[in-house]
């Protein structure tokens, strides 16, 4: 996954005003990480791990 792309999807989500939910950033970001810092986390599911700006959890609203 690539953080560029998933930054100008945030952005389009933004000026759309689509709510985004960004589950995970992928297995080859969190193995690009040095070791100690995933513990176990081989997807990079662990929001604290990611970039400030991409922790992003929006729900999308049903009425």
């Amino acid at each position: 996954l690539s953080l560029s792309w998933l930054r100008e999807l945030r952005l389009q989500c933004e000026l759309a005003g689509v709510p985004l939910y960004i589950k995970q950033l992928g297995s080859a970001w969190a193995r690009a990480l040095p070791s100690d810092w995933c513990a176990g986390d081989d997807a990079g599911r662990s929001p604290r791990l990611w970039p400030q700006d991409l922790r992003v959890r929006q729900e999308a609203c049903v009425s």
